[in-house]
């Protein structure tokens, strides 16, 4: 929240802006540095590949948990009796 605050500041007029440095300046390319602002994509080819990369990175961690859940589930029926 803080980092759309100061980026949505930075675009406004030298009067609403109060404190905060606009866009273009070292100021902001400092402040966006340290905070490590995400640059918006350039093309629609990056954007697609940034996507990308984020959903398999989260695809990775579902599979991981279930994963988990299915050897939980395997050794709680590989140790059951058999009830006939």
């Amino acid at each position: 929240m803080i980092n759309r605050h100061i980026r949505l500041q930075a675009l406004k007029t030298a009067e609403k802006r109060g404190n905060h440095p606009a866009i273009g300046t070292v100021g902001y390319q400092n402040v966006a540095k340290y905070r490590n602002f995400i640059q918006p994509a350039v093309s629609e080819e990056e954007r697609r590949e940034r996507i990308s990369q984020s959903d398999l990175k989260y695809r990775e961690i579902r599979i991981a948990g279930d994963r988990k859940k299915v050897e939980a589930a395997f050794k709680v029926l590989q140790y059951c009796p058999i009830l006939l």
